[in-house]
């Protein structure tokens, strides 16, 4: 573990991510590293499966899309989409052909894990993942001399988002696929943060309104940004709208990938046991709009909601893995998933009367 003074504190950012901050708040902001360091060995589980998936697409499905929903790891976090719009987005607005992930660890910014990504044409042609202990976190930066692992710690977002890029290259000419620094698109994350969207939230959503939250974070109050507004991303039409609303951004994005007016169900593809059993899944997850209508301001420990969100008990186990409300993996209209929410929360109310 590094013992050097890190740039900023990343629990600082915990409200946030809000199934993560409930668990803190229930363990006293105390973070044990051993079940931190299994989520996070289930994490990298989570992108692996993800990633041999869509390695395993036959080419034909790849180039020409249809309407089978696949889990993909590109991007923003862990989507899965009908084939054809998501070929169309990696197609005409993704402005990179390559891609990588770095996790940051939530005590020390130590780069936990890095997955880096190749396309031809849109198509996932190579991904590797290093994780800790691995020999390709200890090469050193040529410039700065210092550990792929500690570039993060003393350095501001910008700085050291650059750096870890440089690193992401050489990995990428190691592979065969030589790629201006420019062309790859960074998304740089907390551990914190990728056990809560990737695995803990139920809908896209909630995934893209946190990850909107959390790079506008200047913006609702805090005193400085976490590296994930340093991300290098070009996306056609998402620079502007991340500096919008968030209504703005997650509604465009989900007219991307799903259509205009459609909610996403967040599918897993491992077992992710330890988190959905120590963190879980709210039973009745918030409506789109009480997502999107949710405010969020430093010092405050948690989302405040419109009136008409209801607080949600937990599902633990098998049944947060597979929730019956909005299945994983499922489209639907707003309209249904609304009516489904308002649906439960009156059954949930009458049992609670009943008791």
């Amino acid at each position: 573990m590094n013992e050097r003074r890190c740039i900023y504190d990343p629990a600082v950012f915990w409200p946030i991510d809000r199934n993560w901050n409930r668990y803190a708040v229930q363990m006293h902001g105390r973070l044990e590293q051993s079940a931190y360091h299994k989520y996070l060995y289930e994490l990298r589980e989570e992108y692996v499966e993800r990633i041999e998936r869509e390695l395993r697409l036959p080419p034909a499905v790849q180039a020409a899309g249809d309407d089978m929903i696949t889990d993909h790891t590109a991007y923003f976090l862990l989507f899965g989409a009908p084939e054809k719009q998501y070929r169309d987005v990696m197609k005409n607005r993704l402005e990179h052909n390559a891609a990588s992930l770095t996790v940051l660890d939530d005590t020390s910014l130590e780069v936990l894990l890095a997955v880096v990504y190749g396309y031809d044409n849109a198509r996932l042609m190579n991904a590797t993942s290093y994780v800790t202990g691995d020999e390709v976190l200890e090469r050193r930066h040529d410039k700065v001399g210092e550990s792929m692992r500690s570039l993060c710690v003393q350095r501001p977002p910008e700085e050291g988002a650059l750096l870890l890029r440089d690193m992401h290259r050489n990995i990428l000419s190691e592979r065969g696929m030589v790629v201006d620094p420019d062309d790859i698109g960074m998304f740089i994350s907390h551990g914190s943060s990728l056990v809560d969207r990737a695995v803990a939230e139920r809908s896209s959503h909630e995934i893209l309104a946190r990850h909107h939250d959390m790079v506008n974070a200047v913006a609702h109050g805090w005193p400085e940004a976490p590296y994930e507004a340093a991300a290098k991303m070009t996306v056609k039409g998402v620079e502007d709208t991340l500096d919008d609303s968030r209504s703005v951004f997650a509604e465009r994005m989900m007219s991307w990938l799903y259509g205009v007016g459609k909610w996403y169900s967040n599918n897993l593809a491992s077992s992710v046991e330890t988190i959905m059993e120590d963190i879980g899944r709210e039973l009745i997850p918030p409506t789109a709009g009480e997502t999107l209508g949710a405010s969020i301001s430093f010092g405050e420990n948690g989302y405040v909601f419109p009136g008409s969100h209801v607080e949600s008990p937990l599902l633990r186990g098998l049944e947060a893995r597979y929730p019956r409300l909005l299945p994983c993996g499922g489209i639907t209209s707003i309209d249904d998933a609304d009516e489904g929410i308002r649906e439960e929360r009156k059954k949930y109310r009458e049992n609670i009367e009943e008791i």
